[in-house]
């Protein structure tokens, strides 16, 4: 069976937008913020701030599919589909049909709060 995995878009503090994804949302934020080595080349130079999108797809596969498109998207193009994320995959990654990628809006939010909250979150 395969194991379910998580597409991001997170805010960085130079105001720039960084795709990735991760099998555990919260480990991964985690090695992002800390900037322990283990986080991406790219959000150790900028630090992150915020998550602004998740979606939770049923397979890696299947997000790294996902990913992969959406780090081939202008911003403007990366800002839609964060405000409108059911209809803009659609509309601007047609190669994506039959998969399902579920938006997970509960997990958008500042990443300091994310990273110390008590409450459980289907991760």
């Amino acid at each position: 069976m395969a194991q379910k995995a998580f597409v991001y878009i997170v805010k960085c503090k130079d105001g720039s937008l960084y795709t990735g994804i991760a099998k555990d949302l919260k480990k991964r934020m985690r090695e992002h913020y800390d900037k322990t080595g283990k986080g991406a080349k790219y959000t150790r130079s900028r630090g992150i701030t915020e998550i602004m999108m998740v979606w939770e797809a049923s397979s890696y596969s299947s997000a790294a599919r996902l990913e992969y498109a959406i780090k081939r998207l202008v911003r403007k193009d990366k800002l839609k589909l964060i405000a409108f994320p059911e209809e803009e995959i659609k509309k601007t990654m047609p190669g994506l049909e039959g998969e399902v990628y579920v938006p997970k809006r509960e997990y958008i939010m500042n990443v300091d709060s994310f990273l110390t909250q008590e409450r459980g979150l289907d991760l």
